[in-house]
């Protein structure tokens, strides 16, 4: 009996020590698992223009080094995009979910508009729009997952989110270049990108409206809630009255 005891102690210590730095409690927090789909398409088209842009580039007919100067441009523009707009996210003029949004989409639009640009000046507004909104993007994804579980959790949901954002990093890359063997034009893998960020940002509409409803579900209980205490003290009152 007492080794059974000692065995249900140590079990309910290790159980303790896992809860604290891996939460697998999250997988059945359906706003969690709804943003983590969001970060699969969205890592989907993340990394296939960081590989394909100097080839797009090259098959354009673009120099060597021009080609490579383009990432150079984009780096730039990444760098002052997360500087600038996370200090406008820290403002909250708007809901920080609704920033991402707008700024998943606009990517996900430059990226579609990617094969028209034939010449060099073209592929270097290409490379700083998206560069820019890109380093928005990044600056704020992981802010927006705080609003989602709590400060408390966050070490074991940023966790679980980068583990399940990573299958759509792994399988980026390979399924852009398929696309673009199959169609012989570089310019495809910006199509596919595009299209899996724009269906990321689905996913983040779906978030905002659960997160929505569930505002105002909380909203119109606490209204309930003060509308009860209401009448209780006002029977209480008129309890009194009647005594008197």
């Amino acid at each position: 009996m007492t080794e059974e005891s000692t065995s249900r102690t140590k079990w309910t210590e290790l159980k303790n020590k896992i809860l604290l730095y891996v939460d697998y409690t999250l997988i059945t927090n359906a706003q969690f698992m709804i943003y983590s789909m969001f970060g699969v398409f969205a890592a989907l088209g993340f990394f296939a223009p960081a590989l394909f842009l100097v080839p797009y580039a090259r098959s354009k007919g673009i120099e060597e080094y021009q080609a490579a100067a383009l990432m150079s441009i984009s780096a730039v523009l990444d760098l002052f995009g997360r500087v600038f707009f996370g200090w406008v996210a820290n403002l909250r003029l708007i809901e920080t979910v609704q920033q991402l949004t707008a700024t998943v989409i606009l990517l996900g639009t430059v990226l579609l508009l990617c094969p028209l640009a034939t010449s060099f000046s073209e592929l270097v507004a290409f490379s700083a729009v998206y560069g820019l909104v890109y380093g928005a993007t990044v600056a704020i994804h992981i802010t927006v997952l705080a609003e989602v579980v709590g400060i408390q959790r966050l070490g074991s949901a940023l966790g679980f989110f980068m583990l399940i954002r990573s299958s759509g990093g792994l399988l980026g890359p390979p399924i852009a270049g398929f696309f673009i063997d199959k169609m012989s034009d570089y310019g495809t893998g910006f199509l596919m990108a595009g299209v899996s960020l724009i269906v990321s940002a689905l996913f983040l509409l779906l978030f905002h409206i659960m997160n929505r409803r569930g505002q105002g579900t909380a909203n119109k209980s606490q209204k309930q809630h003060k509308d009860n205490k209401v009448q209780s003290l006002g029977g209480e009152e008129k309890e009194e009255q009647d005594m008197t």
